[in-house]
């Protein structure tokens, strides 16, 4: 089944029929998405033919997430969306209104509320239950754990999921200790999480030895830095141009200088590390095989850095990650190819399959390339 689905994969006459069956896809997943199931170092466990299948629910909110964030012209996400994914984050239970507790749902929310005409009261809600639940996951340095059973791991996969959210919801609320939650996250994964050769994150560092785990330029861990830089300094920089003559934001200009800075070197390592047909692997250094979820999210930072920061370079890198995700997509306009669910730190799927995320990404910076 899954080899009759890339029948003809990746066969366009031009990019603009390519996009436009990418956005067919985006309603229909919008409307009714589709359940990721988490995967295994040996390959997919396939749903429907394995009775091991399983959803975690975590794994969903990241997906939901990113097909919000591509969907802001498309869905009504005022009302709609916000009932349809209620079920998905009150945790299960009788009578049970509490929210499921993980990192990733910050994100969730972060694009929710981002692209909604007004936040509801529901909205309200789980914009303020989101706050707490990530204050709860504060460890003993002051920064984000991923997991409270391990609250001495800082992964960079919380950079991307909490730090958005962190700093809207400072800027929104009125509330400086979320914006300094945020740069503080930020800040201590960069200078303890990375390898400054390279100009890459590692997967992880323990908050205690500070000795790192994982690999350094994994895929998708880059692709949650980018997210993280690249949501913040949005935000940062879109609040200073509302109240550019509040003098009580000048500690927000210090916090957009710092983030450009990043965003400025990480650019240059990922043009460098981007492989010669415009794709970035799974393991920057151990792979040559392009994993589409990474190349989505690191072709839509670089759009948005040619757009924001006019640097041609990341322009001309971007389009070639298009091309990439172009030849990987189905006719009916999922981009497949994408790095399976992640086991653990140092434990990587090498399963190949389409994920939600890849498709909306690329629609994200095909649109911020485009100027649509």
């Amino acid at each position: 089944m899954l080899f009759v689905k890339r029948i003809r994969i990746g066969r366009w006459k031009t990019e603009e029929d390519c996009h436009r069956q990418m956005l067919k896809q985006l309603e229909r997943q919008i409307e009714k998405p589709v359940k990721v199931p988490i995967s295994t170092l040996s390959g997919l466990t396939i749903p429907g033919l394995s009775r091991k299948a399983k959803y975690p629910v975590n794994l969903q909110f990241w997906q939901l997430a990113a097909l919000i964030s591509a969907s802001s012209r498309k869905v009504d996400l005022k009302e709609k969306s916000v009932r349809k994914i209620l079920k998905l984050i009150q945790k299960p239970g009788k009578n049970s209104m509490q929210i499921t507790q993980d990192p990733s749902l910050a994100l969730l929310i972060f694009y929710l509320w981002e692209n909604s005409k007004e936040a509801g009261p529901e909205l309200e809600g789980l914009i303020a239950d989101t706050y707490e639940l990530l204050k709860s996951f504060i460890g003993e340095d002051g920064c984000l754990c991923y997991n409270k059973k391990e609250k001495e791991k800082r992964l960079v996969d919380t950079v991307g999921m909490a730090c958005p959210f962190l700093i809207k919801y400072g800027i929104e609320k009125e509330e400086p200790q979320a914006i300094a939650l945020a740069i503080k996250q930020i800040k201590s994964f960069y200078k303890n999480g990375f390898y400054k050769k390279t100009g890459l994150p590692f997967h992880s560092y323990d908050s205690l030895s500070l000795n790192k785990g994982g690999i350094i330029g994994w895929g998708r861990g880059c692709g949650w830095w980018a997210i993280g830089l690249m949501e913040s300094y949005k935000s940062v920089r879109k609040s200073l141009n509302e109240k550019s003559n509040d003098d009580s934001l000048r500690t927000l200009e210090e916090y957009k200088e710092f983030l450009a800075e990043c965003i400025e070197e990480f650019t240059q390592s990922l043009i460098l590390a981007q492989m010669p047909n415009g794709a970035w692997s799974r393991h920057f250094y151990f792979d040559t095989v392009g994993d589409t979820s990474a190349t989505a999210v690191l072709s839509w930072f670089l759009a948005e850095v040619k757009s924001i920061f006019n640097n041609d370079l990341a322009g001309e890198s971007a389009q070639k990650a298009l091309t990439f995700l172009m030849a990987n997509t189905r006719q009916d306009g999922l981009v497949d190819f994408s790095q399976g669910d992640t086991s653990g730190i140092g434990f990587y799927s090498t399963g190949l399959i389409p994920l939600p995320m890849a498709t909306a990404f690329c629609l994200r910076a095909y649109g911020s390339l485009k100027k649509i």
